[in-house]
């Protein structure tokens, strides 16, 4: 019974060393079983060598406020050999001071402990050398660098249990199910260890490993698994502490009963955003992916879940909660560009039974349309090129200008609220800007829908629209849907002219923003009694707006004049 039990022993670990991925389970007693096999392997390498990573940090990078009395840390995705995390590879620095320290190394984590507390209300600088290395030798890519800064005060509070698994009194547990829990903080990991998280059958131990560690998530392997139609009790003891060294304030105790069998079933994509294929996506989007079950934490990383401009993945955070994973990136997407989304099959399901997600999940989408910049240009809700006439009282909310002409006439008596450069220096300069806007929006080609004649009666979603000829709402209002998205951008580039028919309107609908609307006219505008127009018209020739007429946007007119009578134009 002896040698059987060992035998299974080993070879579960063996199993848990080869299939433990970015921060996954497979560490015993600080050990990290089959490291020099896997050093350097991603789930979907197939072979392939790539440098280790690191998953996450404590602080965060850009942290505010951080306590200063913690320890600063670093989980890798890959099994590190602790000889080469050193405090000639892992430093932390207040400007051009390091601070002193003791570094170790537990479970996939680097830990810097400071020898008294930190500055208060500093910034810090931590950096991970490429001389720390994985088991085979192989050295991080570049030195992770990231910068915190700390509050005021201690913390004097210890950690507390956010969620379980499976939750207390849980019924029908699978057999290979393995117990995990949740903090509300990050921990030390040196103090998960086979006596501070224990599971037992009854009074009796069982035997497995605690030793895995993820952020603020803590697994016990069982080994072998467990036993079916079984209760079983999972005890966190005072000895958890947090990277201040806050104890847990008192034990922590829940109970399971295990159903008949083992949860065989792998985890799959149910949906994701944007969702395959999708066009005209938002510039700061982020990109999530949902699974049908919950998966577990660990398992989900930078490394498993990329986004591909082209072939080269884009900077960003990964984070997960429920059963959704969310890749934010690092910066505003790129206009009119395809983006591949990669979760690599390495992911597992929440039951950590080793059930991976079959195969790698590709899914793409194109991002939509970049704002038209205005430069000089959008501090004027009218600009003119050789007149700007009010011969009908008319109210304007932001800057009027003229330029190469130089007559502004009607203001007074039409209101003005906002600068009034009339032939000067401002206004050359806007219209330079202007010429280069409307190019801009003339030019552009991402996937455009052809329209022509009357939009009235339409609704219509965020992207460009051209027409060869003359455009018009002549018959029932125009509905632009941005579809709760509001940076959206609709671009309607016309060749020839554009009419709106007495009464109508442009309506804005979902989060739609009059600032993300832009009207290029080839020719002249002409905006019909009592309509309501939104967005920015950029016309090559003039702009006239008639009594009552009301536009939230810009008349912005290059070469001719614009003429108001008796309307209201409001800069958004």
């Amino acid at each position: 019974m002896f040698k059987r039990t060992a035998c299974l022993l080993s070879l579960a670990l063996l199993l848990a060393a080869l299939m433990a991925g970015c921060g996954g389970s497979g560490s015993v007693g600080g050990q990290d079983p089959g490291a020099a096999a896997l050093e350097g392997m991603t789930p979907a390498s197939s072979g392939k060598l790539h440098p280790p990573t690191v998953a996450s940090t404590s602080p965060a990078k850009g942290a505010t406020g951080v306590a200063i009395n913690g320890k600063i840390t670093a989980i890798f995705c890959q099994p590190m050999a602790r000889a080469t995390v050193t405090d000639a590879t892992f430093t932390v620095m207040n400007g051009s001071t390091a601070v002193n320290g003791t570094v170790s190394f537990a479970y996939r984590t680097a830990i810097f402990t400071p020898d008294s507390n930190l500055a208060p209300n500093t910034e810090f600088t931590a950096t991970l050398a490429t001389g720390i290395t994985t088991y085979g030798g192989l050295p991080l890519a570049n030195p992770y660098i990231w910068k915190f800064t700390t509050g005021s005060t201690e913390d004097t509070v210890g950690p507390a249990v956010k969620s379980t698994g499976p939750w207390n009194g849980a019924k029908d547990v699978p057999t290979n199910r393995q117990p995990d829990v949740t903090f509300n903080e990050p921990i030390d990991p040196s103090t998960i260890t086979k006596w501070t998280f224990t599971l037992k059958q009854g009074t009796k131990p069982v035997t497995g490993d605690a030793g895995s560690y993820h952020e603020t998530n803590s697994t016990f392997t069982p080994v072998p698994i467990l036993e079916p139609l079984t209760e079983y009790t999972a005890t966190l003891s005072t000895g958890v502490k947090d990277l201040a060294g806050n104890a847990m304030a008192a034990p922590y105790v829940w109970k399971f009963t295990t159903g008949p069998r083992s949860d065989d079933t792998r985890p799959t994509v149910i949906s994701t955003s944007p969702a395959d294929g999708a066009t005209q996506v938002s510039l700061n989007s982020v990109i999530t992916v949902t699974f049908r079950e919950m998966v577990a934490p660990s398992t989900v990383t930078r490394e498993r879940f990329r986004v591909l401009q082209g072939t080269t993945p884009i900077l960003g955070t990964v984070t997960y909660a429920g059963r959704t994973a969310t890749f934010t990136p690092a910066q505003s997407l790129t206009h009119c560009t395809v983006y591949t989304a990669q979760m690599a099959s390495g992911v597992k399901d929440k039951d950590l039974s080793g059930n991976l997600l079959a195969n790698d999940f590709n899914w793409q989408f194109t991002t939509g349309l970049a704002p038209v910049e205005l430069g000089l240009a959008a501090p004027f809700a009218v600009l003119g090129g050789s007149t700007v006439t009010s011969p009908v009282f008319s109210t304007v909310t932001g800057d009027l200008g003229v330029w190469s002409g130089t007559a502004v006439t009607g203001f007074p008596p039409s209101t003005l609220t906002g600068a009034l450069h009339a032939g000067d220096a401002a206004a050359h300069l806007a219209q330079g800007d202007l010429t280069t806007a409307y190019n801009d929006a003339a030019g552009r080609t991402c996937s455009p829908v052809t329209v022509a004649g009357n939009q009235g009666g339409k609704t219509l979603t965020p992207g460009l629209y051209k027409s060869t000829s003359s455009l018009a709402i002549s018959s029932g209002n125009l509905t632009l849907d941005a579809q709760g998205d509001a940076g959206a951008v609709f671009i309607f580039q016309v060749a020839s002219t554009f009419t709106m028919t007495d009464g109508l309107q442009v309506i804005l609908k979902n989060r739609a923003n009059a600032a993300n609307i832009y009207w290029q006219i080839g020719s002249s505008a002409t905006i019909g009694s009592t309509c309501a127009l939104k967005g920015t018209v950029l016309a090559n020739q003039s702009i006239t707006l008639n009594g009552g007429a009301t536009l939230v946007g810009r008349a912005l007119a290059r070469i001719g004049g614009v003429t108001l009578n008796g309307c209201t134009v409001t800069k958004p």
